[in-house]
């Protein structure tokens, strides 16, 4: 777990870093760039979403693999986070390829954008086509599809990273669930910082007011 200090320094380059955190910190800038290209294809209305959408997300957060082409893994990873049964990998060709012609067909662009993101990231997860980073492009992914539909992003916290695990082992109705949960969250937090940031220039000028002549 790194501080806000550390992360910090990991995005801003006028910052010189501690050698010893610098393979932390090139993991936390392909992170933010990952993010930031998530964020520019969902502001782009001229380029629909697309399974490869997530490769692409995935090359940025994985550039060594990029080089290789992005195979998918050849094994079953035997140290995971995840907990649910995962495509093997004489099956992952073909599960993608399915996975692609749902993205693409008209009634899944009709299902309201958390349930298709719900749905997606179920499948999708179900497939694990790569044995690292599989997860986190799939979750920018999704925030990426969010955005587009102009909800806030979805951000599973860390009491309830089991959960989610958890709904990873079912189908996509668990994940529905832990979405609308947390984008109700982003969106209850973002009022909040903005009614707090609202509120104090009128303090201020109050203060300005008040102030003796």
């Amino acid at each position: 777990m790194l501080s806000y200090s550390e992360i910090k320094a990991a995005v801003d380059p006028s910052i010189i870093s501690d050698p010893s955190l610098i393979p932390s910190y090139e993991e936390i800038r392909r992170f933010d760039d990952a993010c930031n290209f998530a964020a520019e294809q969902a502001a782009n209305k001229k380029k629909p979403f697309k399974l490869d959408t997530v490769r692409e997300i995935y090359s940025i957060l994985s550039p060594d693999e990029k080089v290789k082409g992005l195979p998918f893994r050849k094994e079953n990873p035997l140290h995971r986070l995840y907990y649910h049964d995962i495509s093997p990998p004489e099956k992952i060709l073909p599960a993608m390829r399915k996975l692609a012609e749902w993205v693409d067909e008209p009634a899944t662009k009709h299902l309201h954008v958390i349930e298709r993101v719900a749905t997606l990231h179920s499948r999708f997860m179900a497939v694990f086509p790569w044995a690292k980073e599989s997860g986190r492009a799939i979750r920018i992914a999704s925030n990426l599809l969010l955005q587009e539909g102009g909800y806030p992003i979805a951000i599973v916290h860390s009491i309830d990273r089991q959960r989610y695990y958890e709904a990873l082992r079912g189908d996509h109705l668990g994940l529905t669930s832990l979405y609308l949960e947390a984008v109700q969250t982003t969106a209850e937090t973002e009022m909040r910082v903005y009614d707090e940031a609202s509120k104090s220039p009128a303090k201020r000028r109050r203060k300005r007011d008040d102030a003796p002549g």
